[in-house]
């Protein structure tokens, strides 16, 4: 599944150069035109960079920085260049800070090094307590145990074990595996659960790795290392 990529800026024009831009290099995105939208947005989406402006109405970049308390890989782009601004803006919790204007090489490259950050040294096969997610090779394990799951129930699991705690909603698992122009029922996602719970659990793990959060939806609760 591709990255997804939150643009928060005022600027209508600037988004559409970053999302024309980002989205040539696989990546999905998201946009939001203040502070307040971009925090309603990451409570809503599930999200993998935030790419941050400073001077936006409602709530300013730096507010916005404190709401997620360094919670979420941010990248900051904004005017604001002198060394106290990029100072403050790593000290709040951002995770790189890029000056405008800027070249879109090297927006691309920062991204890039950003999202490698979220795989520990930059591998493929990641730790989530006893269970091993391989990701170049789609593949599940519990300690030696391979899960024998179908494409659509590894993406269902992949989802939910790299945003750990993350509660998502049935629509919003919809979106990603399925697609927008998705016409089934949202029910089926309660049946992926179902079958990979059952292989879970058949493998030696625990089925309730994956919660059910009542009246909101799923979120990968296992053990984490």
């Amino acid at each position: 599944m591709a990255e997804r990529i939150l643009i928060a800026d005022d600027e209508a024009d600037m988004r559409t150069l970053l999302k024309i831009a980002l989205r040539s290099q696989g990546y999905e995105t998201l946009e939001a035109d203040s502070g307040a939208s971009a925090c309603e947005l990451l409570r809503r989406e599930a999200v993998d960079l935030l790419i941050l402006d400073i001077m936006m109405p409602e709530l300013d970049g730096w507010q916005v920085l404190q709401e997620l308390q360094g919670k979420m890989p941010t990248l900051v782009l904004s005017a604001r260049g002198t060394v106290e601004d990029r100072i403050k803006g790593l000290e709040l919790g951002a995770s790189d800070y890029l000056i405008k204007p800027f070249d879109m090489r090297e927006l691309i490259a920062r991204v890039q090094a950003l999202l490698r950050r979220q795989d520990p040294e930059n591998k493929s096969v990641i730790r989530r307590g006893p269970l091993y997610l391989d990701r170049a090779a789609k593949a599940v394990r519990v300690e030696s145990t391979l899960l024998e799951l179908t494409p659509k129930e590894y993406e269902l699991f992949e989802l939910l074990a790299m945003h750990p705690g993350q509660v998502f909603s049935r629509e919003q698992m919809v979106e990603r595996l399925w697609g927008f122009d998705y016409e089934g029922e949202l029910r089926a996602v309660d049946t992926h659960i179902k079958k990979v719970r059952v292989k879970l659990r058949e493998a030696g793990g625990e089925a309730n790795w994956i919660a059910t959060v009542w009246g909101f939806g799923y979120k990968f609760d296992g053990a984490l290392t």
